[in-house]
């Protein structure tokens, strides 16, 4: 469990690493240029019942800009984020890129999936950088600017069962975000038909519980 923590942490440090040397060389280019502001748009749940889930990445964004200025030795105000609310809702998510494109920006990001494949079509038509904070691996296949930075449950669901199987449990509880959310329950449910077949664990009884952000 700690070693899967831990691989989440440097994966998204690597992210951050690889966002913020984005940063620093197109503030550098756009000051050479003479353009005031580079612009980070940003679509993510900012309210709702998984907002608590992704509200964090924009601290984290935040943190990974000032690194990125300071190593590049520019001032703070050369970056701008454009931060939209989509709510966790797929139609609130398209009304916010909308208005992000009006506005123009130089890197997008987007969460989460449900949300973003909405108008993940109309944002590969920029051809600008796409950080996609979503579970599904095979987002990025499809698109060349596509980049996505959280890991997955279907290498997740293996390293759970084995060190279930390792404590041999009678009982095993899932407490998920929201039940309601797909990507979440469709996970949970794939996780219990795992835990069921597995030969070690297919004995233990096994409760799911909603946890309402």
């Amino acid at each position: 469990m700690r070693k899967t923590h831990f691989k989440k942490i440097i994966a998204w440090c690597i992210a951050l690493a690889v966002l913020a040397g984005v940063i620093g060389y197109n503030a550098y280019k756009n000051q050479q240029v003479g353009k005031n502001k580079f612009v980070i748009a940003v679509n993510l749940p900012m309210s709702g019942p998984i907002s608590s889930a992704t509200k964090p990445y924009v601290n984290g964004l935040r943190m990974g800009i000032a690194d990125g200025l300071k190593q590049a030795s520019l001032p703070e105000n050369q970056v701008y984020l454009n931060i939209g609310d989509n709510r966790g809702n797929a139609m609130d998510g398209v009304t916010v890129y909308h208005r992000h494109t009006t506005a123009d920006f130089d890197v997008y990001i987007s969460g989460v999936a449900d949300v973003t494949r909405a108008f993940v079509e109309l944002a590969d038509k920029n051809e600008r950088p796409h950080f996609l904070i979503a579970f599904d691996k095979h987002m990025p296949e499809h698109g060349e600017n596509r980049i996505r930075i959280l890991p997955n449950f279907n290498i997740e669901a293996p390293l759970y069962l084995n060190f279930i199987a390792q404590n041999n449990p009678e009982k095993v509880f899932l407490i998920s975000h929201d039940s309601r959310i797909l990507y979440t329950a469709s996970a949970s449910i794939s996780f219990v038909i795992l835990l069921s077949s597995h030969h070690r664990i297919h004995k233990c009884s096994i409760g799911i519980y909603s946890a309402f952000s």
